[in-house]
């Protein structure tokens, strides 16, 4: 079962890198890749800080929700989760320097690139680290069951205007097939689950 969903999910991704070297430049295509594969290590390497070693203390200090790769308490999940956009930007620290002193557009571009990257993934949108980190701190604080449906349409909002933004930009632009196919797939996939739910 686990080689399946695994399957699914390289699929899933070697569809997006697909549409992204199809569509748009292949030069920004590759520097957005490479400031992804930076992003999910800041993650992987805060998680393995986490586990330190050792899996077993992991599973004792499971308190908290499934979000990420394995349960952990809301504290230990909102460190994880923030080391993702912090590995962006430390990576912009180095490229921004450089370029300061060379002033190629390829470091330009990779600093702006990590930099959108961190800050996209801090939306509080479905899906995204802005999004968990906002779970976890409503998780924490006991507070009404009304606030997880207000974050909830919060996300679906916001969802919905970056679609018709993104389509925008791809239409004056001719750049961001990937960035538009990424929002209209999260709206899609809220849409159907509310469905579900309904029926």
């Amino acid at each position: 079962m686990k080689i399946l969903i695994f399957i699914e999910k390289a699929l899933l991704y070697l569809f997006w890198i697909c549409t992204s070297l199809a569509f748009d430049e292949p030069r920004i295509a590759i520097l957005t890749m490479l400031s992804a594969v930076i992003h999910e290590l800041g993650h992987l390497s805060a998680t393995l800080k986490l586990k330190n070693g050792s899996p077993l203390k992991l599973k004792a200090k499971i308190s908290g929700p499934k979000l990420g790769i394995c349960r952990l308490s809301y504290g230990e999940e909102l460190f994880v989760t923030l080391s993702g956009p912090l590995a962006n930007l430390a990576a912009c620290i180095p490229s921004l320097i450089l370029f300061l002193l060379i002033k190629h557009r390829f470091l330009c571009e990779f600093t702006v690139i990590n930099i959108l990257t961190a800050l996209s993934n801090l939306s509080p949108i479905v899906g995204f680290d802005g999004y968990k980190i906002l779970y976890c701190l409503v998780a924490r604080s006991n507070l009404s069951p009304r606030f997880f449906d207000l974050l909830y349409w919060c996300s679906f909002l916001l969802t919905s205007i970056l679609v018709f933004l993104s389509l925008y930009f791809l239409l004056k632009l001719g750049e961001g097939y990937w960035t538009f196919a990424l929002f209209f797939s999260i709206l899609i996939t809220e849409i159907s689950k509310r469905q579900n739910r309904a029926i």
